[in-house]
């Protein structure tokens, strides 16, 4: 009897484990990038943190982090214990979720900021949503460059893909429309993450080898064991053996230096005698 074999798909996973819930009122406190970035992690991680572990966690500065507290407290949406309030909650019970690899991508708070607002607006059955670049910039408090420098960003990683859109007015001329952009799986950006990581790994591995190798050729050159020339016997005793004629002048003899004082004993006795020779 033939077998039927299960196609090889992705596991289903809860999605209560690797994902946090945000709600959508918080658009309505018009907080800036990095707040928003701070309030994010708090809620990730669900319980009263130090702002060291804040700071390690959205990779910020810990006085960035004390000023961005402060304005979470004037919003009354975090208590003094850096704890999550029932302010921070949609009275409407409308929420939206952001996976929790988005803190080991090392997203910028533009980036985090316009990233959780197209989850915010996306359908969820195409997993598409088509906002301007003006109404991203004016939601999230970013700079209309900023936002598509980060649009980039987004899309390099591979969190999401961007395609252009046109229709037709009444005329019939072609116009140019809002991005379409596609919520991408975050499991694809996680792996070129990693690749990423390994290949800059190898590139730091190969040049401290390159560093270490110029190191040691040049102590090696020092000592004169790797490589280094050999070294040039003295017109003293080339003189002396019949390959040059007259005696060195003292300037030849204060070239040699040292060396010709630690010339072995039988190059000492033939240089005397065929000095004595020549008198």
């Amino acid at each position: 009897m033939r077998k039927h074999r299960a196609p090889l798909v992705w596991p289903r996973r809860d999605p209560r484990r690797y994902r946090f819930a945000l709600a959508n009122s918080m658009w309505e406190c018009q907080l800036k990038p990095k707040a928003l970035a701070v309030f994010c992690y708090l809620s990730f991680r669900g319980v009263a943190l130090t702002e060291k572990e804040i700071s390690d966690g959205v990779h910020l500065s810990r006085r960035v982090v004390t000023r961005n507290l402060a304005a979470l407290r004037s919003a009354g949406v975090v208590d003094e214990n850096n704890r999550l309030l029932d302010e921070a909650r949609d009275p409407r019970g409308r929420y939206f979720t952001l996976p929790d690899e988005v803190f080991l991508l090392e997203l910028s708070p533009g980036a985090l900021s316009i990233y959780a607002y197209l989850l915010c607006r996306e359908d969820r059955r195409t997993h598409q949503c088509h906002p301007s670049c003006r109404t991203i910039a004016g939601t999230t408090g970013l700079a209309l460059n900023t936002v598509v420098k980060a649009v980039g960003i987004l899309a390099d990683k591979g969190l999401l893909a961007v395609a252009r859109s046109r229709w037709f007015n009444e005329a019939g001329l072609k116009r140019n429309g809002n991005n379409v952009y596609t919520i991408l799986p975050t499991r694809t950006a996680v792996e070129e993450y990693h690749q990423r990581q390994l290949r800059r790994a190898e590139a730091d591995t190969a040049r401290w080898r390159a560093q270490k190798l110029a190191v040691e050729g040049k102590a090696g050159e020092r000592l004169g064991v790797a490589g280094a020339p050999s070294r040039p016997r003295p017109p003293a005793v080339r003189a002396v053996q019949g390959q040059g004629e007259g005696v060195p002048t003292p300037h030849e003899m204060g070239e040699v230096g040292s060396w010709a004082a630690q010339s072995p004993k039988p190059q000492e006795k033939q240089g005397r005698s065929a000095l004595k020779s020549r008198r």
